[in-house]
């Protein structure tokens, strides 16, 4: 963030502070909600649509490879297996697709 000169020899960071009705106040401490943050483990759902959507908006073997090893990190080890053979697989992004057509059934 940029440093936002006041009258006199004052400069305000922007980034610990912020302007509310012609005040400064200082910045809150970010707070994360996220499951994450809340101690709430990823399923393998979760993970699988993690993997849907970086074939779909990305569509290519490394965003989809680089998106398992980031979710794997956050599955219960019971769950990892599927998510070891995409990371493992030479065309990660055909082995995806080929979930996503397997879905329903």
């Amino acid at each position: 963030m940029a440093r936002v000169p006041l009258c006199g020899n004052q400069n305000i960071d922007t980034a610990r502070h912020r302007f509310v009705g012609g005040l400064v106040r200082k910045r809150q401490e970010p707070v994360h909600c996220g499951a994450y943050f809340l101690g709430l483990a990823m399923n393998l759902t979760d993970a699988t649509l993690v993997l849907l959507l970086a074939a779909r908006i990305h569509g290519t073997d490394e965003a989809v490879r680089a998106s398992a090893k980031s979710v794997v990190k956050k599955l219960p080890r019971s769950k990892r297996d599927l998510i070891y053979k995409v990371i493992d697989s030479r065309s990660p992004l055909e082995l995806v697709d080929f979930l996503a057509q397997n879905l329903d059934t």
